[in-house]
């Protein structure tokens, strides 16, 4: 990432980040985790402000957070379907 960005990098081990209980959560824990980092710290900070990545004491709930992307999957997959009977009737009305 250092050679993408043309600058060195510095590893900061965050020691107080929450960790998954089981094997199987790990892509929703980790998509969880990055919303968090960017819609309550990182959007929401001045652009000179130092920020804050620690994540102590924050409970993740991978159960709600699987529930809530397919729910996101679904809404998508209906506004797809919807967009493709719309460009079926314009194809058909021509």
């Amino acid at each position: 990432m250092s050679e993408i960005l043309n600058r060195p990098l510095r590893f900061l081990n965050l020691e107080d980040c929450p960790q998954q209980e089981n094997g199987s959560d790990c892509g929703v824990f980790v998509c969880i985790l990055m919303r968090h980092l960017l819609v309550k710290r990182l959007l929401s900070a001045n652009a000179r402000e130092k920020v804050s990545m620690s994540m102590g004491n924050k409970m993740i709930d991978s159960h709600g957070g699987r529930k809530e992307m397919l729910k996101i999957i679904e809404s998508f997959r209906k506004e797809g379907e919807r967009r493709r009977r719309c460009r079926c009737r314009r194809q058909h009305d021509e």
